[in-house]
């Protein structure tokens, strides 16, 4: 199992000791998730939390209107999981599911519990983790809630622009919030600026 990417990536947040990188990485267990598998759905407990190595994913949920709402894509290089549903074993309401072949690198929750009591490194990491995740999400909350879909639009392919080569433009309408034939109108008044 390569983890180059994830100690690199680890080491951005936090300093690591080899020690502790040593301690740490064998507790990531690597799975190979195929196009359009679910890691886990609504209504599940989450057991893990997940590196991609290889990949993209998405997380979303179902509004009451029977609409899905895509809330995450998760890249190579991101960490991805669900909180609540992972730390206090509470039902999920969201879905994880891949939209490449895709190869994550997992840790169980007793191994991180284990991990995370006996590695000081990694409690820092993923505080730092979580700060940034929420502050990211503030921000995200505070730019979308002010933007046209044009703006929206426009900033994703801005701030990601591979994202529009490797899913569909349904994928991108839900999480934009906005349908797909808007997607596409915005894309054509885009391709002529």
């Amino acid at each position: 199992m390569d983890t180059s990417l994830l100690i690199s990536k680890l080491l951005e947040i936090q300093d690591f000791s080899n020690s502790d990188l040593q301690k740490l990485i064998p507790h990531f267990e690597e799975k190979v998730v195929r196009k359009n598998e679910f890691i886990f759905q609504a209504g599940d407990v989450v057991q893990d939390t997940f590196f991609v190595h290889k990949g993209i994913l998405r997380q979303y949920y179902v509004t009451p209107e029977n609409k899905e709402r895509t809330v995450y894509f998760a890249e190579e290089g991101r960490f991805a999981g669900e909180v609540m549903s992972f730390l206090y074993q509470l039902p999920s309401e969201f879905y994880f599911q891949a939209l490449e072949d895709s190869v994550v690198l997992c840790l169980n929750r007793q191994k991180w519990e284990v991990a995370f009591t006996t590695i000081p490194a990694l409690a820092l990491h993923q505080l730092k983790l979580h700060a940034r995740f929420i502050f990211d999400l503030k921000q995200e909350i505070s730019k979308s809630g002010k933007e046209t879909p044009d703006q929206k639009y426009r900033r994703l392919l801005q701030e990601n622009p591979a994202l529009f080569q490797r899913i569909p433009l349904f994928h991108i309408a839900m999480y934009l919030g906005i349908t797909p034939e808007t997607v596409s109108r915005i894309r054509k008044r885009n391709m002529n600026l």
